[in-house]
């Protein structure tokens, strides 16, 4: 897989404040504690160990779990997760095998979320099973939605909630008519539901997700003969409360298919 240096805003905030908590404690402090990190899990059955995605000094390294993570999902290679490591630079950290053992504080998964294709008229219905009942505050609070290689694409979604994360579902759906992939851009609609109480909802959410695209990048080149330049992502903005807008806000990206190495 061809890694991409995810550099997140929230993320680059939480590990400057490592850094000035590491200079106050004088320069040979090696510690890090609870470094927010995403991962590509390599094996999650018998303990868990990752592809670093993030860290400045570690990018690419292969992360090993000290410990088995209170209320670790069950995950697959190839899995994405947001985790939150401890570790020390100097005895944890082996550059010539590009290795680190850490201790896992935290782990979520971020990946398998629903990509779904129907067709327009499906999509437009009434009764139609993929119609948001929420809509986000926002996509760019942490940095603009990215391709993490291929087909993974990473955003930062900003909400309103209540109290319950797990309660918020993101889904992307795509129009599968041929009338629907031309040109050169690739449609996406990212749609979310929420079993919270609406008038309850009035705190600040976010959640990182990755969802795999696939399948509607693989079918719009069947259509057109080349996968898209650009892609572009239909959302239901909302910035004030909790409720789906009556206007869409795309958000679009530049998107360029990277031929594997043989």
């Amino acid at each position: 897989m061809r890694l991409m240096k995810i550099f997140l805003a929230t993320l680059m905030a939480m590990m400057m404040s490592l850094s000035i908590t590491s200079c106050i404690n004088g320069e040979d402090n090696t510690k890090r504690d609870n470094e927010p990190i995403i991962g590509q899990v390599k094996d999650g059955t018998f303990g868990l160990s990752f592809i670093n995605l993030t860290s400045y000094d570690y990018l690419g390294y292969t992360a090993v779990s000290k410990n088995m993570p209170t209320d670790m999902p069950t995950l697959y290679s190839g899995d994405f997760i947001l985790t939150a490591c401890s570790y020390d630079t100097q005895t944890d950290v082996d550059n010539a095998n590009k290795t680190m053992n850490v201790t896992v504080n935290y782990v979520e998964k971020i990946s398998g979320n629903s990509v779904i294709g129907t067709t327009k008229s499906e999509d437009d219905s009434e009764g139609s099973l993929y119609k948001s009942n929420r809509g986000i505050k926002s996509l760019n609070e942490a940095g603009a939605p990215n391709m993490i290689d291929n087909y993974n694409l990473f955003m930062g979604i900003s909400y309103f909630g209540q109290e319950k994360a797990s309660d918020h579902t993101f889904s992307l759906v795509y129009h599968t008519d041929a009338s629907e992939m031309t040109g050169t851009t690739l449609k996406i609609y990212l749609r979310h539901t929420s079993q919270e109480t609406q008038d309850k909802e009035t705190y600040a959410g976010f959640s990182y997700k990755i969802f795999n695209l696939s399948q509607p990048l693989t079918e719009f080149r069947s259509v057109t003969g080349n996968y898209p330049t650009t892609i572009t992502i239909v959302a239901e903005i909302n910035n004030v409360d909790a409720s789906v807008p009556n206007t869409t806000t795309n958000v679009t990206m530049s998107y360029k298919y990277t031929e594997p190495q043989s």
